[in-house]
């Protein structure tokens, strides 16, 4: 399904930790103060995506989009209005059925049939679940 677009209300700049990221990937903390890598382990903490560019190198600064509606590229099938988490190469993922903690990078605002496809997420991240079974 195509995107619902993109409204992003706050966005920073980083320094990249990683090589040639693609646009529209979800991105965490990296080991240093303002920079970013990609996601350790399914459902870890985000700061944003990659809405404006793909990143090229290591070192290089990259705008991340924080806060706002973003779009994502789905790493599986996503069904609207779900909370979704980062997968390890920054894919939007659903949060999990399995028991575990995640850390929930927004809420889907489109869908996804399969995984490449864009969905526009609504950014809140840092919000922490608890998976019990």
């Amino acid at each position: 399904m195509a995107s619902a677009g993109q409204n992003v209300l706050w966005s920073l700049t980083y320094t990249s930790e990683v090589a040639d990221t693609p646009r529209y990937r979800l991105l965490s903390p990296g080991t240093e103060e303002l920079t970013v890598k990609l996601p350790a382990a399914l459902g870890d903490y985000v700061l944003g995506a990659t809405a404006y560019s793909a990143i090229t190198g290591v070192g290089r600064s990259v705008a991340i989009a924080e806060i706002g509606h973003v779009d994502v590229e789905a790493g599986e099938a996503i069904v609207r209005h779900t909370q979704v988490v980062a997968g390890t190469d920054g894919r939007l993922m659903a949060l999990p059925a399995a028991p575990g903690t995640y850390n929930v990078a927004g809420i889907s605002i489109s869908e996804a049939a399969a995984a490449g496809e864009l969905v526009t997420v609504k950014l809140f991240p840092g919000n922490q679940v608890v998976v019990v079974v």
